[in-house]
């Protein structure tokens, strides 16, 4: 049996042909019906179809290398059929189709069980219709590029695993005797070889980190939760100054004031005592007379401007001489 290391170095030249852009790759056409079933990942019948794929591609791909190989070994066979149908072969031939068929899949089916799927709907429809050559020619435009990588990389393998003295025995063989090369041809030998494990290692590293950064991302698509901007807060409304209170507003709209243009309103009488004096009082000279009326103006630059007063508004009648202040000598 052959190694891991032969195992992920076929595989590994797999991968690489079917990323290359040279290769092409189609999914096989079927019905509505079918891809209604293929997409209910509930349905037994769906895993019936998985079933029929596998076998049929894995019937198809033995008549195929024996053709194509005749006188191989048995061995060799059964290496190349688990090379080509592996499930890393099918996961990358679906990732090769495209996503825009892939979104129509169940979700949490692994793609290359889809790709088995598919293809047993596939073989179901043409061999119902007696049309099987058309799954054949599909089969052998699609995998025989990979048959004929996977047996160029494994016979590379076996003969760089041959120039090794300590290379393993297959089991049921006589090995040859080994070649003692020269020091120079042997360090030469065993640099390439050093050179083509680590190689290996960079691959199977770089296949391990790629599987953890996948798991990464699915994890961090899974839970990820939509980002929602907070609300936005109002901006606070300028409050306008309140207006300038005015004096004269104030003081001359409270009562007794009246919101009219001009009111003219008689003070209130005073008493005007009679001023001392030596002769003797006279009775009528202490009367009570009344003051003159005066102007009131409602405000003091808002109201309209005063009238013209009457010769008899602004007359103010003299006091008689007997209620003078009278003067004193000493002569």
């Amino acid at each position: 049996m052959a190694s891991y290391s032969c195992f992920s170095s076929v595989q590994a030249h797999l991968v690489s042909v079917i990323d290359c852009t040279t290769f092409d790759v189609k999914l096989p056409a079927i019905s509505e019906e079918s891809w209604e079933l293929v997409s209910d990942a509930t349905n037994s019948e769906s895993r019936r179809r998985e079933w029929l794929g596998d076998s049929a591609m894995a019937g198809r791909l033995s008549l195929r290398v024996y053709e194509m190989f005749p006188e191989g070994e048995v061995e060799f066979y059964n290496l190349i059929r688990s090379y080509v149908l592996s499930n890393v072969t099918f996961t990358h031939l679906m990732q090769k189709i495209g996503t825009e068929v892939s979104m129509t899949f169940p979700q949490g089916k692994p793609s290359a069980d889809v790709f088995e799927m598919v293809v047993g709907a596939f073989y179901t429809e043409k061999l119902y219709e007696g049309c099987e050559h058309e799954f054949h020619e599909w089969f052998d435009d699609t995998f025989e590029p990979l048959i004929m990588a996977a047996d160029a990389a494994f016979r590379g393998y076996k003969r760089w695993e041959a120039t090794i003295p300590c290379a393993p025995i297959v089991p049921g063989t006589v090995p040859a005797p080994p070649k003692v090369p020269c020091k120079k041809k042997k360090k030469k030998q065993a640099k390439k070889a050093k050179r083509h494990e680590k190689a290996l290692q960079a691959l199977e590293s770089y296949r391990h980190m790629r599987s953890i950064e996948e798991k990464r991302k699915a994890e961090i698509v899974r839970f990820t939760v939509a980002y929602v901007p907070p609300p936005l807060l109002p901006l606070p409304q300028p409050v306008p100054a309140p207006a300038p209170t005015r004096y004269d507003d104030l003081y001359f709209s409270q009562p007794p004031f009246r919101l009219r243009d001009w009111d003219f309103e008689p003070l209130p009488k005073l008493s005007t005592p009679r001023p001392f004096s030596l002769s003797p009082a006279q009775d009528d000279e202490w009367e009570f007379e009344p003051l003159p009326k005066l102007r009131t103006p409602r405000s003091f630059g808002l109201s309209p401007s005063p009238q013209p007063a009457q010769d008899d508004e602004w007359y103010i009648r003299p006091l008689p001489a007997s209620l003078t202040r009278p003067t004193f000598s000493l002569s």
